[in-house]
């Protein structure tokens, strides 16, 4: 009982690190994660009774794993609606644009511009505008890199009314050459991840014949190598190509 309760306790410490990391970026209200962890908690004594007598790596994974796979998800569904803010925005942006060549200021055309907005998307256009209206009151936390250019190109735009259009409309340029740059990166790059699943397919078949045929213990080294430099380059394509930034 009391070494389940305690690999319970560290697997639900390691949990208290990612909630905190949750609470941090705002993905749950600091509120909402007290009841849950306070609920989790007393889930886990209650599993402690249940399964004392379980494999301890069992229960720290029963205690760690629910946390980990919330803050994935999260970290999906935020990357997800990070990405469709950036059309979003680039709609609102002309909406501003047109607004100011129609005579109005900068911070009218973007009050109205949010008005406009789909309410779900509103809260960040309302936010990213006090962090552009009240500069010195509020200070940029941690956001996206996208946001944080956009914090600092709105900002330029409120304190330099006469060039304000024309680094809007640079901006906005930007942001449509980027997004269609990636677009087509993305294209490229999921071809390149198909071919590679199917090579994957063929070395394994090629690599099970060679070891029946020729017989394993005598090529073990071989085998080996073969091994291990197939599924570094095949890491390297799924993992490690996504890291590569190119310049547009």
């Amino acid at each position: 009982m009391l070494l389940a309760l305690i690999t319970l306790m560290s697997g639900f410490l390691f949990a208290c690190r990612i909630s905190d990391v949750v609470v941090e970026r705002k993905w749950i209200a600091r509120g909402h994660m007290t009841k849950i962890g306070t609920a989790y908690f007393l889930a886990l004594i209650a599993s402690a009774a249940a399964f004392a007598h379980s494999s301890p790596l069992l229960l720290w994974a029963c205690a760690f794993a629910p946390f980990a796979c919330l803050s994935l998800a999260f970290a999906l569904v935020r990357a997800r609606r990070s990405r469709a803010f950036r059309s979003r925005f680039r709609e609102a942006l002309t909406l501003i644009l047109l607004r100011m060549k129609a005579g109005k200021s900068f911070r009218l055309a973007l009050a109205e511009a949010i008005e406009d907005t789909d309410p779900r998307w509103r809260p960040m256009f309302v936010e990213i505008r006090e962090l552009v209206v009240f500069s010195q009151q509020t200070e940029a936390r941690a956001m996206p890199e996208f946001h944080r250019a956009l914090v600092t190109e709105l900002r330029a735009a409120d304190t330099t009314p006469h060039a304000a259009i024309r680094r809007l409309e640079n901006f906005r340029d930007r942001i449509r050459i980027e997004d269609d740059f990636r677009h087509r990166s993305g294209q490229v790059l999921r071809q390149i991840r198909a071919q590679s699943a199917l090579l994957a397919g063929l070395y394994i078949a090629v690599f099970a014949f060679v070891a029946r045929q020729f017989g394993w213990q005598e090529h073990v080294r071989l085998l080996f190598a073969s091994a291990c430099l197939f599924l570094t380059g095949l890491a390297w394509i799924w993992l490690g190509g996504r890291r590569i930034k190119w310049k547009t």
